[in-house]
């Protein structure tokens, strides 16, 4: 009994399978979908001929010619607009450099004091100077290693790095006149 209910289960599971593998394929529908795919192409094609034929209507010489005249015209407007960007940024950028610049220049201000073999040396506004030498009117009486010392018609003034050797006020006045 057991045997004759496993056959049948087999028997029932192979023709199961069996319809499955062999099954004919709906070829219509093969048929159909490859038929209605070549149309939409065929469709898309006609569209794009029929889209490039309205593009490519005759113009006339004049017509052509103008077009040319107007596309130099706007190319020559760009180049231009360009060239005057390009311009402005320029001074922009020499604007934003003054501003950033110190004026320090001819305003006496000692950079630094150079020692060589016990000689000492004031840098002032990128220039040299030794004591007896003289600067905005100033004479350098003596030269330490952190300041100097400057005499104006007997009246003795000490400039550190950093400071200006002449007052500013003095620099004002001469500026006005």
């Amino acid at each position: 009994m057991r045997r004759i209910i496993t056959i049948l289960i087999l028997i029932f599971i192979l023709i199961f399978v069996g319809t499955r593998v062999f099954k004919k394929k709906p070829v219509k529908e093969v048929k159909k979908t490859v038929e209605m795919a070549k149309k939409r192409k065929a469709a898309r094609r006609a569209e794009k001929k029929a889209g490039g034929l309205e593009k490519r209507e005759k113009k006339s010489k004049e017509e052509r010619r103008k077009e040319r005249e107007l596309k130099k015209l706007e190319k020559k407007r760009l180049k231009e607009e360009r060239k005057r960007q390009r311009e402005l940024a320029k001074l922009q950028r020499q604007q934003r450099k003054k501003r950033s610049k110190k004026k320090t220049a001819g305003m006496y201000i000692l950079q630094a004091i150079i020692t060589t073999d016990n000689n000492y040396y004031a840098l002032i506004d990128g220039k040299q100077y030794k004591i007896g030498d003289e600067v905005g009117g100033r004479r350098i009486v003596k030269i330490e290693a952190d300041k100097i010392t400057l005499d104006y018609f007997g009246e003795i003034t000490t400039a550190r790095v950093g400071e200006p050797c002449v007052p500013l006020t003095t620099l004002k006045t001469k500026k006005q006149r």
